[in-house]
């Protein structure tokens, strides 16, 4: 199930734009205007984490606080503050159990991708931003050529989705040919798990690890998943 994350800001702008970014990464987003209507969702709705504006149009901060650390189903939910502050003119009694920590405006998808590492769960933290995302990619492991397609990627890796993967260990040449771009990205990866078929209800493929990317490969990975995540690719 896929995980879900509440923003709480009175701004469309900076909700809708985070929304992108966690959609784009996987997950659900659901946005509230105020506290109250957050407080109302939350009587149908568990979310996995809050991102909630300092200054909201009903309630003060710290009175959001404790209302979520004195409910049930809401006292052991983390919340990040959107803030274009550092953070310590913010009150924080009664806050310490909740508080996750800040985001300043305008909040980048990296920072987002390292929030959502640090509050969720995951079977596997990643440094690297990482998303759902198709993409072809032309495999040569010495002996045979395949085309296979991704399941996600990211500035680190990709997992490759076949029926017939190789052990660990094995070395790929590959071209990735990313969606807008015209010219395939030659990469080298190798394979660091495996998934067999049926195990854990994932399809089955293989987990790639990019080795020896130069300064301009590592850049134009980390450029497009970027703006891949922020819906700005040309």
């Amino acid at each position: 199930m896929s995980k879900v994350i509440l923003v709480v800001d009175p701004s469309r702008s900076s909700t809708r734009s985070i929304k992108v970014v966690v959609s784009r990464m996987g997950f659900s987003c659901v946005m509230a205007s105020g506290a109250d209507e957050a407080l109302d969702i939350m009587q149908e709705l568990h979310p996995d984490l809050i991102i909630s504006d300092a200054n909201l149009p009903d309630m003060e901060c710290s009175q959001f606080l404790s209302r979520l650390k004195g409910g049930a189903r809401t006292s052991r939910i983390p919340v990040v503050i959107l803030s274009g502050e550092d953070g310590t003119a913010l009150p924080q009694q009664g806050s310490e159990v909740l508080l996750g920590g800040y985001l300043r405006k305008p909040v980048s998808a990296r920072d987002l991708h390292r929030v959502l590492q640090r509050h969720l769960a995951f079977p596997t933290r990643r440094r690297h931003l990482r998303a759902p995302l198709a993409a072809c990619v032309r495999c040569r492991d010495g002996f045979h050529h395949r085309t296979l397609v991704t399941l996600n990627m990211g500035e680190g890796g990709m997992f490759l989705e076949t029926g017939n993967p190789q052990p660990r260990g094995t070395v790929l040449d590959m071209e990735l040919l990313l969606p807008g771009l015209e010219i395939p990205v030659p990469l080298k990866g190798e394979v660091v798990y495996v998934v067999s078929e049926g195990k854990d209800d994932r399809p089955a493929g293989v987990g790639i690890r990019f080795v020896d990317l130069d300064h301009d490969t590592r850049s134009l990975l980390t450029h497009y998943m970027e703006s891949y995540l922020t819906d700005t690719l040309p």
